[in-house]
């Protein structure tokens, strides 16, 4: 910008509390390249979320008490995990069906045997889960309750409007303002099919994040 010496040239501000603040616009671009941010241009964002992680059981049948699914964080993972999604999927077959309690609970302990989960991503470019972080489909050991968290209900019988509904309902419980469920270093998360029926088979997939 040139200026004349002695005359200067006007500089917009804005007056706080007696005091001259200069008012500047932004603009971006690379380098050499000054772009004015507006309604048409809007200043660009690069949507970077919190590295994401996905453990899915198989379509399994129901029984009294099963441990559908264990997740634990482990000594050494150098991370703190937040469930962000529960979901809880009924292969809608055709059968009698009756209404299924579900109940997650924290872990103070790792599930033993069982058949082990491999966590999906949910970008190729974040870190590979560590190997601290595991999960396990019907644990038969381990997996020690370390208190309650909450109960929910859904139904096997495939004629009612809540088997569908069930199936794409984020049992988690997110709001704004709401801290997720989290469990930091030795601790873990399981959810249990509690009623006493094998009518119907379930999917279940958490999605958790790491940071």
């Amino acid at each position: 910008m040139a200026i004349t010496p002695g005359a200067g040239t006007n500089i917009a501000s804005d007056d706080v509390g007696g005091v001259q603040y200069q008012r500047v616009k932004i603009a971006f671009g690379a380098d050499g390249v000054a772009a004015d941010a507006h309604g048409d241009n809007p200043f660009p964002v690069i949507e970077r979320g919190i590295p994401t992680y996905f453990f899915s059981t198989t379509m399994a049948a129901g029984a009294a008490a099963k441990i559908y699914m264990d997740i634990f964080n482990a000594t050494g993972s150098g991370k703190v995990a937040k469930l962000r999604g529960l979901y809880v999927v009924s292969n809608s077959a055709a059968v009698v069906g009756v209404s299924v309690q579900w109940t997650l609970a924290r872990t103070s302990a790792v599930g033993t045997s069982g058949t082990t989960l491999t966590a999906g991503v949910a970008d190729l470019t974040d870190p590979a889960i560590p190997t601290q972080v595991t999960a396990r489909h019907a644990p038969t050991g381990g997996a020690t309750t370390g208190g309650a968290l909450f109960d929910f209900w859904n139904t096997s019988e495939e004629t009612l409007p809540m088997n569908a509904l069930g199936s794409i309902t984020n049992w988690c419980i997110l709001a704004p303002g709401v801290t997720p469920i989290t469990f930091r270093e030795n601790q873990g998360i399981k959810l249990t099919h509690v009623t006493s029926t094998t009518a119907g088979s379930w999917m279940v997939t958490a999605a958790i994040t790491l940071e």
